[in-house]
């Protein structure tokens, strides 16, 4: 008698069945099913809408989850922009005014000018470039 198949084309189908009884068998004792089901009832399209179903399930969760997340920034945002706005109404500190204790119209403690009211007396002269860091 000669075969109406090949070999290989044979092996593919009994893997194919194989793999779907696995698959039918599960999803028949994974009890989502309802009462009475059994791997032989199982349609491709049982199991097509169960992984949809968890599908959604997993996104929706996910989905929440952003959600939460946004309200919580957008509380957090509120609560900020609440401060800068009491930070920018208040008042600061008063300007700051610098004034001087020493002589009103003195001059600088320049080199130039100790030298010069210093001419004759080279000891404090000397004493003061070397304070300087001249000699």
């Amino acid at each position: 008698m000669s075969k109406f198949i090949k070999d290989s084309t044979y092996n593919a189908l009994v893997a194919a069945r194989d793999n779907w009884n696995t698959v039918a068998a599960h999803v028949a004792n994974s009890g989502d099913g309802g009462e009475g089901l059994t791997a032989e009832t199982v349609t491709p399209q049982m199991v097509i809408d169960a992984l949809e179903a968890e599908s959604d399930t997993a996104q929706n969760a996910e989905l929440q989850a952003a959600l939460d997340r946004i309200q919580v920034l957008e509380t957090e945002n509120t609560s900020l922009t609440e401060q800068v706005a009491n930070l920018q109404g208040s008042a600061g500190e008063g300007t700051a005014v610098i004034t001087s204790t020493g002589e009103q119209g003195g001059q600088g403690d320049d080199l130039a000018s100790f030298m010069e009211a210093n001419k004759g007396n080279h000891a404090i002269l000397v004493e003061r470039m070397k304070k300087e860091g001249l000699i």
